[in-house]
């Protein structure tokens, strides 16, 4: 029986932030929002840096 294979990305805490920043070309963005809709993982580190940076949209409220 064959093994199921499976890509695995971690993203770091940079190409989150340009994405929800709307900071990227658009076919890279578009890539990254197909990594954050199927399978991607963040380390605690990049979950905690992502969590405390103050996005631009928060700022200009």
């Amino acid at each position: 029986m064959g093994t199921l294979k499976v890509n695995r990305y971690l993203l770091d805490t940079n190409i989150l932030i340009y994405y929800f920043n709307g900071e990227m070309e658009s076919s890279v963005e578009n890539k990254v929002s197909t990594l954050i809709t199927d399978i991607f993982q963040i380390s605690v580190i990049s979950k905690m840096e992502f969590l405390g940076f103050p996005f631009s949209l928060a700022e200009k409220k």
